[in-house]
């Protein structure tokens, strides 16, 4: 039959690395996203920044799920 086949430490290292970098990489979207939403209107719309208010705000499923 098969021999199963198993990721290296190096693989397995490198997908952590890059789980972690996307993750730090989301995360920062999100805080500017979130800084970006509480710059008033009338200068989004100066600058030309369409529905990043609406983006910045959390969905419904996130706020569930929001630690206390």
């Amino acid at each position: 039959m098969y021999d199963p086949v198993f990721p290296t430490v190096k693989q397995v290292v490198n997908s952590v690395k890059r789980g972690l970098s996307l993750l730090k990489s989301w995360r920062q979207q999100r805080r500017n996203l979130q800084y970006l939403s509480d710059i008033p209107e009338h200068l989004r719309d100066d600058l030309g920044l369409d529905g990043i208010a609406n983006a910045a705000r959390p969905t419904a499923s996130e706020m569930a799920h929001k630690r206390p």
